[in-house]
């Protein structure tokens, strides 16, 4: 059963969707893929596990890249919950907003884009969330369909902190994907 809502304006509003690690494995087998995935982007919101609203936040996130940062949709293919569910951005067959310069081109080679809720770095004032149980599994398992399905060698994962200047996704390492 799916909701939508419909605005004054008589259009339809968008709503997020949520998928099991075992939904999103049987999605990416049978999406109508268009172009190759060459890389998997893993970045964060870096905004910690506590400030998780589901839905809400993913709303959040899609409404701030378009109307903040001029995008047509979010910039990532899905999010990742701390729950480990997995929650759909844009069209997979276009290509992420992840790194400028390396975000590939919509329908032909491009990378997949995942933002991992939390904040994996810390602050003055916070610890770090951690990667594990049900995240640290869900994205594991997310990774290794993608490179399963178009055939990527293990080091295809790229961090965000290696193409720009900054510290996304944290301290997640890549020896604990």
């Amino acid at each position: 059963f799916v909701v939508s809502m419909r605005r004054k304006d008589g259009s339809m509003a968008w709503q997020p969707t949520k998928l099991t690690i075992a939904e999103f494995e049987a999605r990416v087998k049978s999406f109508p893929w268009s172009g190759h995935i060459k890389s998997f982007h893993v970045h964060h919101t870096a905004d910690y596990h506590s400030n998780w609203k589901g839905a809400a936040s993913v709303r959040s996130m899609r409404e701030h890249h378009m109307k903040n940062r001029g995008m047509r949709d979010s910039a990532q293919h899905v999010t990742l919950a701390p729950d480990g569910t997995v929650w759909l951005g844009r069209d997979w067959n276009w290509a992420p907003a992840s790194a400028t310069g390396h975000n590939g081109h919509d329908d032909r080679d491009r990378p997949f884009m995942v933002e991992t809720a939390g904040n994996f770095q810390g602050d003055v004032t916070h610890a770090p969330d951690i990667l594990q149980g049900p995240q640290r599994e869900s994205l594991v398992r997310m990774i290794a369909a993608v490179q399963a399905h178009f055939g990527l060698p293990a080091d295809a994962i790229a961090f965000h902190r290696e193409f720009q200047a900054t510290a996304c996704p944290g301290k997640i390492s890549k020896t604990e994907l």
